[in-house]
């Protein structure tokens, strides 16, 4: 079933019911589970592609949504907090939110938001 065009600006937390995720995710950004961060990229129809270790050790984990971008972005890659390897980056946490409120379906232009 190929994606349904619409104009609703929250569609993918709409469509997978989360809304409440989202709004937790926001107020605890600083404090947000790395663990959560990624379910809550596979909830909203991520799929997980790779696990690529860094030079340095740590891991990123890379995401792929198979039929949502915004603007021109599918891919999420999480990494976790260099403080606490538990934890989530906050600006991370902001990008997936962002996406999951934002996204289109792929091929569906996204419109230039007007500043005020």
């Amino acid at each position: 079933m190929p994606p349904q065009k619409n104009d609703n600006p929250k569609f993918l937390e709409e469509l997978h019911g989360l809304s409440e995720r989202c709004e937790a995710a926001l107020k605890a950004k600083k404090n947000f589970a790395y663990k959560d961060l990624c379910k809550l990229a596979e909830h909203a129809g991520f799929e997980h592609r790779r696990t690529k270790k860094a030079k340095s050790g740590t891991s990123h984990e890379i995401y792929k949504h198979p039929t949502h971008q915004l603007e021109h972005m599918d891919l999420m890659n999480f990494q976790p907090s260099n403080e606490d390897s538990s934890k989530a980056k906050p600006y991370q946490v902001n990008q997936l939110v962002k996406f999951i409120r934002q996204a289109r379906p792929k091929g569906e232009k996204h419109e230039k938001r007007q500043k005020p």
